[in-house]
């Protein structure tokens, strides 16, 4: 199968899932193009996948986009993330004539700057495309409840990034930590995307100007 992945943030900041998913995708025998954004702080990676990173904020990326749905001809695009549900929606429109499935995997069902304003056209970017990949129960929840997605059209995969996905959530053991803390010891977990947006300068600052003790531990 021909899978175009499109990471639509036109930012990068999921660069790391959908190299990830593509690689799996790869080693599962199905043929993967990956558009991600011009920011691609993977660039120097080296992958077994065809990679095209054009894309950007704004409308130039949708037409990107159709360049590269003409040009590779999928037979599924993946859509992770979306910074235009308009937008979004004509292009679900066009390839689906064409008679290309669409799949959207929403990071969040909604965005968090003017949701309720953009809440109808996400309510119709849902209604269109082939299938919602649905990461939680909580996601399936909100997309029936609040955004009238039929059932038949979402798809549960749990086991994602999202610890809520899992009933009992894994654990990774660090090898430089021990499970129980020493007396003293004093630890700090960042947990989110590494970008000074997410206030991770910030924290880093902090730490730098204060004396801690010797034995503190970091995990980003």
């Amino acid at each position: 199968m021909r899978i175009l992945l499109v990471e639509g943030s036109g930012r990068g900041f999921l660069n790391q899932y959908t190299h990830a998913l593509s690689l799996g995708l790869h080693q599962a025998g199905h043929d993967v193009r990956l558009l991600t954004g011009a920011r691609d702080e993977l660039a120097d990676w080296a992958i077994p996948f065809d990679k095209r990173a054009c894309l950007k904020k704004g409308l130039l990326s949708w037409w990107c986009l159709r360049r590269q749905v003409r040009a590779f001809k999928p037979d599924v695009i993946h859509l992770q993330w979306v910074d235009s549900p308009l937008a979004a929606l004509f292009f679900v429109r066009w390839a689906r004539a064409k008679g290309i499935r669409v799949v959207y995997t929403p990071h969040n069902i909604l965005p968090h700057e003017r949701r309720w304003r953009s809440l109808p056209l996400f309510q119709a970017l849902y209604h269109q495309v082939d299938r919602v990949v649905v990461r939680d129960r909580h996601l399936g929840w909100a997309l029936e409840e609040i955004l009238d997605t039929p059932q038949e059209r979402l798809a549960y995969l749990p086991g994602s990034p999202n610890p809520l996905s899992f009933l009992k959530p894994p654990s990774l053991s660090l090898s430089e930590l021990s499970k129980q803390k020493s007396p003293g010891e004093f630890r700090v977990l960042f947990f989110g995307h590494g970008c000074s947006r997410k206030g991770l300068q910030g924290l880093l600052e902090v730490l730098l100007s204060r004396n801690w003790p010797s034995s503190m531990h970091m995990v980003i």
